[in-house]
Formats: C-alpha cells, structure tokens, sequence
C-alpha cells in the first residue's frame, strides 16, 4: 500500500507538469490565433470570456495539485519527499522539451532586435 502511496505522489508530480504544458500551450494556441486575425496590439489584446474560463479552470487545476503536493511534502515522511523530487525531475525531463526551443528562439530574437511571442504570452 505504500509504494501505491509513492508510485501516486511520482503521478502527481507528472500530472503537474502535463497541466502546466497544457497552460503553455493554450496561452501559445490563443496568442498564434490572433497573430493569424491581426490582432497583435497589445494594448488592445484581451481574451473572450471562454477563454478566460479556460485559463482559469487550467490555473485551478495546478494550483490544487501544487497545494496536495506541498502537503504530501509536510508530511516530512523521506520515502514521499524523495518520490516528489524523483517525481518532479522526471515529470521536467519529460513535459518541458518545448521550453527548449523556446528559449533559443529568444535568443536569437533577442540578438536581432525583433520582439516575438515571448513579449506577450499570456501565462509566462
């Protein structure tokens, strides 16, 4: 029953990281939609009421498994401790391979002088 305890707390940590992907790649999904419409003003960039709601059950959805994963680490139990940190490293390795290219296409942007998405994601 116990490694059932520790095999969950690593699917936590992995169900975690899928949810910030999947936010990242919302926030990329609205922010490419608009640059196809024109709609690339900042000042007047704002999103409709569904989208909003989407984000919002997105962040609810993160913040809720953060708070079970901060208690599961209060515990103070070292078998748990040490499968969220397992957890969380293999859940990183496994879910941020698009941060990646992220991060290099900015710096080439940066090296150029343009401003690209990075300057108006939505959730970064």
């Amino acid at each position: 029953m116990f490694a059932a305890t520790c095999l969950g707390t690593v699917l936590l940590c992995f169900a975690l990281e899928f949810i910030r992907r999947l936010s990242r790649t919302y926030d990329r999904t609205i922010y490419s939609r608009r640059r196809r419409r024109g709609d690339e003003r900042e000042e007047e960039f704002s999103l409709t009421v569904w989208e909003q709601t989407i984000r919002a059950a997105i962040k609810l959805l993160e913040v809720t498994l953060g708070v079970i994963l901060l208690l599961l680490a209060v515990s103070f139990n070292g078998y748990l401790i040490l499968s969220l940190l397992l957890g969380w490293g293999l859940a990183f390795w496994a879910f941020r391979w698009d941060m990646g290219r992220e991060w290099a296409s900015r710096g080439s942007r940066a090296r150029s002088g343009a401003r690209g998405a990075d300057s108006t994601m939505l959730g970064f």
